[in-house]
C-alpha cells in the first residue's frame, strides 16, 4: 500500500463526514489514481473509512492545549525572575 501511494498521482478525490448529535463521527475518503513506478502505473483505488467521535477527540485536544497554554506562561513567568 505505501509502494502505491510514495508517488501516487491522484484523478478522483471523494470524501465526506457525517457526525451524530453524540458526536459519533465516519470520515469517509475514496482516492483513484496511479503511480508511475508501481505495478507499470496500474489504476489504484483506494477507499478509507475512519470512525472517531470528534466530541471526545475536540474535548482532548482542548484539555491538551490549555496544559500547553500553563506550561507555556509559567515557563514565562520563571525566565522574567
Amino acid at each position: 500500500t505505501y509502494e502505491a501511494l510514495s508517488n501516487f498521482l491522484y484523478v478522483q478525490l471523494h470524501s465526506s463526514i457525517s457526525m451524530a448529535p453524540d458526536g459519533k463521527s465516519i470520515i469517509t475518503i475514496r482516492l483513484r489514481g496511479n503511480n508511475p513506478d508501481f505495478q507499470g502505473g496500474r489504476l489504484v483505488e483506494m477507499n478509507i473509512n475512519v470512525e472517531q467521535n470528534l466530541l471526545d477527540l475536540l474535548r482532548s485536544l482542548s484539555i491538551s492545549s490549555g496544559i500547553e497554554q500553563i506550561i507555556s506562561e509559567k515557563a514565562v513567568l520563571k525566565k522574567k525572575k
